[in-house]
């Protein structure tokens, strides 16, 4: 008895999904329209999206050279030291104490290197605007040091860079005992 009940909900719950899609159901959109208006949504969202628009060099330097190349902050904690580059407030510059590249060697593990070198790896932190009226810091910025020049766990330091249109950009980086850099950005009038 029971089959025959579950057989007949079965059906009748089947009659009501296809007679409400016959009778109730809202048209199907034209696949034409729903194409032009994926492409005008995508072409809208390409306008709105903020570019990064920035020139690559391909002249490869050494290390060495790329490092003692611009003015820089010296940065160290028990695990890593290295340095942070004034143009563009890249941190390019990070080697761990405590890891050798082999069992017997004495040379430290380097990760970071300016973008300049031969194996440029860096950490990049900025502002991108819709705005292009509005100028904003990029990887050429030239930022000024506010204060402390030495980033130690216990002294962040603060960098700051004004536009000419008088909007002051301002990053306060710090680091902790360990290995965590943190980065805090602001902008004001």
């Amino acid at each position: 008895m029971d089959t025959r009940n579950v057989i007949a909900a079965i059906s009748l719950s089947a009659a009501v999904i296809i007679l409400y899609g016959l009778f109730f159901a809202p048209p199907s959109p034209d696949p034409k329209q729903v194409t032009n208006n994926d492409q005008n949504k995508n072409n809208l969202q390409l306008n709105e999206a903020p570019k990064i628009e920035q020139n690559i060099e391909n002249n490869k330097i050494s290390r060495s050279e790329a490092i003692n190349k611009v003015e820089r902050i010296l940065f160290e904690n028990e695990n890593i030291r290295g340095s942070i580059s004034l143009e563009g407030s890249l941190i390019d510059d990070l080697i761990f104490k405590k890891y050798t590249e082999t069992l017997d060697s004495d040379e430290n593990v380097v990760l970071l290197n300016p973008k300049e070198s031969e194996n440029g790896y860096y950490i990049e932190t900025g502002w991108a605007i819709n705005n292009k009226d509005i100028k904003v810091p990029n990887s050429n910025t030239k930022w000024e040091v506010v204060g402390n020049k030495l980033l130690t766990p216990k002294n962040p330091i603060k960098l700051v860079w004004n536009n000419e249109q008088n909007i002051t950009f301002e990053k306060e980086i710090s680091i902790d005992d360990k290995f965590l850099f943190t980065v805090n950005q602001k902008n004001y009038e």
